[in-house]
């Protein structure tokens, strides 16, 4: 998408005449073409900061924008735990109930069994003794909370809202409008090629 966005202002930029030409909507003689220009440029910067901040989110350990704050430091898993993953369930439900999303091993450097809910809650589970409690909820800070933000658009106000809602459509639009495009100058050139 971050390459889509740039090789598409790339395209979108007239080769003729001033730059300003690339905003007017008769640019085509086609209506798809013309939707095409339009809906590129003015998608382009909200798709490039949205792709931006998806990579960011995707790899937190190539950017240090991990979580938790700082690099994850890999620690060994716990060879033979005491407490069975069943049994980590259980007590883990007897402290919130949800839907189960993730349970984390216990490591070397943490004894603790770690159960994540769907609904965002964290157990913690002492592997020795098997007493569970909940976990003080993980936010995200620094650079991590800021693309997050920026990415899913909470507390970002309705505009940017509608910016990201129109940012998970307009690529759809594009893509058909891109195709038919591609067809109509592939029978063009056809034309082309079998008179000469």
């Amino acid at each position: 998408m971050l390459l889509s966005s740039m090789t598409g202002l790339w395209l979108w930029w007239p080769s003729v005449g001033r730059w300003t030409k690339g905003f007017r909507w008769r640019r085509h003689r086609n209506t798809d073409s013309n939707l095409h220009y339009q809906m590129g440029f003015w998608i382009a910067l909200p798709l490039f900061v949205l792709s931006l901040t998806g990579v960011w989110i995707s790899f937190p350990g190539v950017f240090g924008g991990r979580e938790g704050g700082g690099r994850p430091a890999f620690a060994p898993p716990v060879a033979e735990p005491a407490q069975s993953v069943d049994t980590v369930v259980v007590r883990a439900a007897g402290v919130a109930k949800g839907p189960l999303r993730s349970v984390g091993w216990p490591t070397e450097r943490s004894a603790d069994w770690t159960v994540s809910l769907a609904n965002g809650r964290r157990i913690k589970v002492a592997d020795d003794g098997g007493v569970a409690v909940a976990a003080a909820a993980r936010k995200p800070g620094g650079a991590a909370r800021w693309m997050r933000r920026i990415h899913d658009g909470d507390d970002m106000g309705i505009v940017w809202q509608v910016v990201i809602f129109l940012g998970g459509l307009l690529p759809a639009g594009l893509a058909v409008t891109g195709v038919i495009m591609w067809w109509r100058a592939r029978g063009w050139r056809a034309k082309v090629a079998a008179r000469g």
